[in-house]
């Protein structure tokens, strides 16, 4: 390989892990300014003391714009206000934290959450889910119906 092909790829590999640091100071930086500008937003993680589900609608950047912290799914990018990727993320991770790390039950029912709850308004709304409303979901997701006993009336007795 001519050496010039060799320099030219150094050059990119440099530059590529080069613009990937940037981007975690600049993660790091965002995450300092969010926390003093909107202290509501503080991501809730598992065995804080649960409160209500908040997102932002004039918070323009998505990892920022909830107070959710992104445990499981394809991406940090929480959205609500549609039936797509983000919200679908949004609702993996609501259940996966207010089930106490319950990533089977999450992964079960977040398709439920999104159309209950995320699928709403639009994205530029605010949203606010409260914890007996989250709480009370997950209950009636969680019992079991109850079997039907069938009664048979023959003559004047049931069988």
């Amino acid at each position: 390989m001519p050496k010039s092909s060799i320099k030219k790829i150094c050059m990119f590999l440099s530059k590529f892990f080069k613009e990937h640091q940037l981007d975690e100071e600049n993660f790091e930086e965002l995450q300092k300014i969010y926390k003093k500008s909107h202290p509501k937003l503080k991501k809730q993680k598992l065995g804080d003391l649960l409160k209500a589900v908040i997102c932002d609608g004039s918070v323009s950047d998505s990892y920022f714009s909830t107070n959710i912290y992104p445990y499981i799914g394809i991406s940090k990018e929480m959205n609500w206000g549609y039936s797509g990727c983000g919200p679908q993320v949004l609702a993996l991770n609501i259940l996966f934290l207010f089930t106490e790390g319950d990533g089977t039950f999450a992964r079960k029912h977040y398709q439920s959450f999104v159309k209950d709850f995320l699928n709403v308004g639009k994205q530029t709304d605010d949203l606010e889910i409260s914890v007996p409303q989250i709480n009370t979901w997950i209950y009636l997701k969680k019992r079991k119906p109850a079997k039907v006993l069938r009664l048979i009336r023959k003559g004047e007795q049931f069988v």
